[in-house]
């Protein structure tokens, strides 16, 4: 498995962070899936495009890598916990994500 510490721009030239650079700071980008994968992929992109994040998963410790590689480029993060197959907590997390 190949590590999350940086993206692979191989495999997902298009969230390569110099695509953005510059065109995100003072923004809140909302991902979900972003404990592993592509969307910790575009979550760790994003931060270093310069947007704050709120980072959706189905357990917030899912997050807990993401969360942190996103704090050290100097962003803000909100985890939430949310599975979007249910409306409820998707509910649930837009509400929370609308009062931070």
């Amino acid at each position: 498995m190949a590590s999350h510490n940086s993206i692979n721009t191989d495999i997902y030239p298009a969230i390569d962070a110099k695509n953005f650079t510059g065109k995100l700071s003072g923004k809140t980008v909302f991902i979900t899936g972003a404990g592993r994968g592509i969307g910790q992929g575009i979550a760790i992109a994003m931060a270093k495009a310069g947007a704050n994040l709120a980072l959706v998963d189905l357990k917030k410790e899912n997050l807990a890598s993401t969360v942190a590689q996103c704090k050290e480029l100097g962003v803000v993060v909100l985890p939430l916990e949310a599975n979007v197959v249910d409306q409820v907590a998707v509910d649930k997390a837009i509400q929370e994500y609308s009062t931070w």
